[in-house]
């Protein structure tokens, strides 16, 4: 934990970097190229991890600390991030609310989930060479801002944040300052991709901890509900909430009002099964709690326990054969 804001800065480079692509109603989208600082700035974070990843591993073994299975978590979510913001999918959102939305979705519901899982606090640590690991840990201010960040990292404040962060931004006059000014828009992409990580950061690490479930559960509701009604208002919203994509979406065959219906089903849809698919699993992680509790307590395991017990034991009154 006292090795996270040091893995959040490093990742949010990459997503506060990211720039406007041509502007709307133009042609030259196509002509994009991505940011070189997006490209070095993910690159960076990515060979930082896999160096702790080969120290841990070849102190402890392959696989001991981070799984084969987290460690391909954490380069899915890289790459998904690559794909994101240095990629064509960059220039397209320049020219199709669709992409944008793409764009925004993978920033918040797909790249943050894996590479929390792929535990890049730890990776991290083992990046840096020992003595300053060790005096990092032991730095009072580092301790402080560890401490301060913690009431941000669980699920309820991280969740309503989190909501409150892709509304605000998806509000029609501030979405279309953000695609003139390319400053702005990377705050609006930095903002959605730390949100998300508190929030996947929150939500993950409560799965482990069975009494944080249920607060956990809460908060995936809460975002499931924003994003919902945020995607149903996007696609059944008659007029067009963003004029600055008319005149471009014409070259893709789509009516501007046809572009932004398909942009609030991307955000409705794949989103929310996300978002839902989480919250499955954690409700199957409750009942199987509260399952294997019940078979421990039962009266059958009981005495089953306490048969093998006294089977195990010396026959007192008739004394040994």
């Amino acid at each position: 934990m006292r090795l996270l804001l040091a893995c959040l800065l490093a990742l949010l480079g990459g997503a506060a970097q990211a720039h406007v692509a041509a502007a709307p109603g133009s042609q030259s989208w196509s002509a994009g190229r991505p940011d070189l600082w997006v490209v070095a700035a993910i690159l960076l974070t990515l060979g930082a991890y896999l160096l702790g990843l080969t120290r841990l591993w070849r102190a402890s073994g392959v696989g001991r600390g981070i799984g084969v299975a987290p460690a391909a978590c954490f380069l899915a979510g890289t790459l998904a991030l690559l794909g994101a913001l240095a990629s064509p999918l960059e220039g397209l959102a320049g020219a199709l609310l669709t992409a944008h939305m793409a764009q925004h979705v993978i920033l918040i519901a797909v790249a943050p989930p894996l590479i929390v899982l792929g535990r890049p606090e730890v990776a991290f640590a083992w990046a840096l060479p020992r003595p300053t690991r060790r005096g990092v840990a032991r730095q009072p201010s580092l301790r402080g801002a560890v401490r301060r960040l913690q009431p941000l990292l669980q699920p309820v404040p991280a969740a309503p944040l989190h909501g409150a962060a892709v509304w605000i931004w998806h509000a029609p006059r501030l979405f279309q300052a953000a695609l003139a000014d390319p400053l702005l828009h990377g705050l609006e992409h930095a903002s959605f991709f730390a949100t998300a990580l508190a929030f996947w950061y929150a939500t993950l690490h409560a799965a482990r901890v069975p009494s944080a479930v249920p607060a956990a559960m809460l908060g995936i509701v809460v975002t499931l509900i924003l994003g919902g009604l945020l995607g149903a208002l996007i696609t059944l919203t008659p007029g067009v909430l963003y004029p600055a994509y008319v005149g471009s979406t014409l070259a893709f065959g789509l009516t501007p009002l046809e572009d932004q219906q398909q942009a609030g089903l991307v955000m409705w849809v794949p989103a929310g099964a996300i978002y839902l698919g989480a919250g499955l699993y954690l409700g199957w992680r409750v009942l199987d709690a509260a399952e294997q509790r019940a078979r421990r307590n039962s009266p059958a395991t009981s005495k089953a326990g306490n048969l093998f017990h006294a089977s195990t034991q010396p026959n007192s009154l008739n004394g040994p054969e």
